[in-house]
């Protein structure tokens, strides 16, 4: 989990009782002890993202996390793995993202938001197969 707010804490709770997942997340703004509250393990984002076999973006949209899923990011990724976002369009880097699927870097990704929404019909993204 990028973000282990309330969204992130709740799907937590859902993954853990329904998957038995080991959760991993990261987020700035809270102590280990409030992760581990919210049923995760805080990890830094390096560690989630060579770990984590989805990683799952709960944050809001700020000066300091824009772009904060680019290439070196999606570079970290397992090739297994899948991104995921429902947060805020602008966190991920669409053409970082586009770059990693292209070259086989992740598996797939499921994207809720967009930079500009809706994303026109021809955004490259929508022509994936794993997207």
């Amino acid at each position: 989990m990028l973000g282990i707010g309330n969204v992130g804490g709740r799907l937590t709770a859902m993954c853990r009782a329904a998957f038995n997942m080991r959760v991993l997340a990261y987020d700035p703004l809270l102590t280990a002890d409030q992760v581990k509250a919210r049923g995760a393990e805080k990890v830094e984002l390096d560690e989630l993202l060579a770990q984590s076999d989805f990683v799952s973006v709960h944050c809001p949209l700020t000066r300091q996390n824009r772009k904060m899923m680019g290439a070196p990011q999606f570079g970290r990724m397992k090739p297994e793995a899948y991104f995921i976002t429902t947060a805020r369009g602008g966190i991920h880097d669409e053409a970082a993202l586009h770059h990693a699927l292209t070259e086989g870097q992740i598996a797939g990704a499921g994207l809720d938001v967009w930079e500009d929404e809706p994303p026109p019909s021809q955004h490259p993204l929508l022509h994936f197969d794993n997207v």
